[in-house]
């Protein structure tokens, strides 16, 4: 909600801005053109004044933000940040899913990770047959952290190659988020965990590009690239799957290791 609050507030703010310098040019203003004037800049101070209270009058964490002391490059898809890291454990190469809740309810997300296909992203395109689409199923507490793994197997002719995936997500509060514990966002994931892109977003995407405004956003998944070991499995053994651990919840007094 806050990244889309304030990309409307971008959105109007350009458009206003726009208006307002069309109207305030004009050499022999009418009454009309002093309405116009005056409207479009206080529409201007208005959604300045969202963006300062979005980002500078900020709320403090009401919980520690142990996925930003984690991790750097945080991503967030409606009220769950995540980050991602790799490890060779016991000779298996595992991708890692930071994860913790902004909200003091709990959801239940699935996040997707696919290889980059396409002549301009072909990096990884040796890889699409090895490594197929794979999720974490993540069910979190209110403002918990956890970390979820899952085991991938590396083709010896990949091994000390990079991997380069996209990122979809899909979170769910049944029913409801409750009141946020943390107030710092991360960078929004807007394809869901089939990669079908948010309709919030598209629309915006064509609002702005009517009215000639340009509006931060991709027209791919964002991306996450790993560094493939060498020397690791090229076939991860049947007990080995998705594992999740909650490292902490809200009422801990120390973190889980």
């Amino acid at each position: 909600m806050r990244e889309s609050i304030n990309a409307v507030a971008m959105l109007v703010a350009c458009v206003s801005t726009l208006v307002a310098v069309v109207f305030w040019f004009e050499d022999q203003p009418t009454q009309a053109t002093w309405l116009w004037r005056i409207g479009s800049s206080v529409v201007v101070l208005a959604a300045v004044a969202v963006l300062l209270k979005m980002h500078v009058w900020a709320k403090p964490d009401l919980v520690p933000d142990f996925l930003g002391q984690e991790a750097k490059n945080i991503f967030e898809r409606n009220g769950l940040c995540f980050a991602f890291s790799s490890s060779c454990e016991d000779g298996v190469f595992f991708v890692h899913a930071m994860f913790q809740n902004r909200f003091n309810c709990p959801c239940k997300a699935r996040i997707a990770m696919r290889p980059v296909v396409g002549v301009h992203r072909s990096a990884v395109t040796p890889f699409q047959r090895p490594f197929q689409n794979f999720v974490f199923d993540i069910a979190c507490d209110p403002g918990a952290f956890g970390i979820a793994s899952i085991p991938l197997p590396v083709h010896r002719d990949q091994q000390g190659k990079k991997l380069t995936l996209q990122i979809g997500a899909s979170v769910e509060y049944p029913p409801n988020k409750g009141k946020a514990l943390r107030f710092n966002n991360g960078f929004p994931i807007r394809y869901d965990a089939d990669f079908r892109r948010n309709a919030f977003w598209r629309t915006l995407k064509v609002v702005s590009m009517i009215s000639l405004v340009y509006v931060h956003g991709h027209h791919f998944p964002p991306t996450v690239t790993f560094e493939l070991p060498i020397g690791v499995a090229e076939t991860v053994p049947p007990e080995i799957t998705q594992s999740t651990c909650i490292r902490w919840t809200v009422g801990d007094n120390s973190l889980a290791t």
